[in-house]
């Protein structure tokens, strides 16, 4: 028997006695519930009748309310990032896309002699450091929209 499916019979065993302790239901989940290496250390809080009603976002790293999530064809039935963390990372993977596409036609410049070397490796490292701000507000949650 796999831990997850202990952990779902010995919680279905304390709502069936209606024992409702939710320190000793935290750590059953805990010394039970799914581990890091392809299983989740969040795993969804559920409610009494075992309906999710927070999933862990891991864009926020904090757990948000199951209404916030798409739903997906995935363990859970939902995304891995709340909707907002979901348009939060595309728009910072357009970004940092966008940045390494120029680097692109900056190297095709240098081949075709429009710009120098040193021009190019320039804009590069400006490039470079945009993308590495870009990763620095991402670990910040910063709304790339604005």
């Amino acid at each position: 028997m796999k831990k997850q499916e202990q952990l779902d019979l010995v919680l279905d065993i304390l709502k069936t006695h209606k024992i409702n302790n939710d320190a000793l239901t935290l750590e059953l989940t805990e010394l039970l519930g799914p581990k890091a290496g392809g299983l989740s250390t969040n795993p969804p809080k559920l409610n009494d009748d075992g309906e999710i009603v927070e999933l862990w976002c891991t864009w926020h790293k904090c757990y948000e309310p199951v209404e916030s999530f798409a739903k997906r064809q995935t363990k859970t039935g939902y995304n891995r990032h709340c909707t907002e963390a979901t348009k939060q990372c595309r728009l910072y993977e357009a970004e940092v896309k966008k940045l390494q596409k120029l680097t692109k036609e900056q190297m095709e410049m240098v081949l075709e002699g429009e710009i120098s070397v040193e021009q190019a490796k320039t804009i590069k490292e400006d490039n470079d450091a945009k993308i590495a701000e870009l990763n620095e507000l991402k670990e910040q949650k910063v709304d790339f929209a604005k």
